[in-house]
Formats: structure tokens, sequence, C-alpha cells
């Protein structure tokens, strides 16, 4: 596979993730109960589109910002670690409370 086509996987990839943060149901229910509004629309929502729609406009730019796609990948892979991590330990859980 050709560098370009590597760094392109590799920002589809992290657009992914965007998404995923930004359609997390954790912001419409911060938002809807009042927790924390200003901090989940002004902060974390709102930042986590504008990487998205920067990330979508080099992808179809095609001028993609390493270093802009490198800092994001880095932010975010301790997310995506613990999200993994929670996710395992509930099946985990999950499946002994129902097969022990």
């Amino acid at each position: 596979m050709k560098k370009k086509q590597i760094k392109k996987n590799l920002l589809l990839n992290q657009c992914a993730r965007e998404l995923l943060l930004a359609q997390s149901s954790d912001w419409l229910f911060i938002i809807t109960n009042g927790t924390m509004v200003d901090y989940a629309k002004k902060k974390e929502l709102k930042t986590i589109l504008v990487v998205f729609t920067k990330l979508y406009y080099q992808l179809k730019d095609d001028n993609i910002d390493v270093q802009f796609l490198k800092k994001q990948f880095q932010n975010k892979t301790v997310f995506f670690q613990k999200l993994i991590i929670c996710f395992i330990f509930n099946y985990f859980v999950a499946f002994n409370i129902l097969y022990n």
C-alpha cells in the first residue's frame, strides 16, 4: 500500500473515532439533564466536531496534515483504550452473571 493511501486510511479511522465520540449517548444525557451543559456543548462536543470537520476537509481536499492527525490520534488513544477495557470488563461480568 502506498504511503498516501495509508495516511488516508489513518485519517478515515480518526474520523470514525471522532464520530463515535460525537454520537456518544453521554452528550445527549448530559445536555438534556442539565448536567455540565456548558462544558459538554462548548468544550468537548464542539472540540470533537471541529476536529472531525478539519479531518473531513483534509480528506476532501487531499491535503492531510500529518502532525494534526498524529496529535488527534495521540489525544484519543488513551480514551479508546479505556473504552475497550470497559467493554471487555462488562462483557465478562455479563457472561459470569448469565452462565455461572
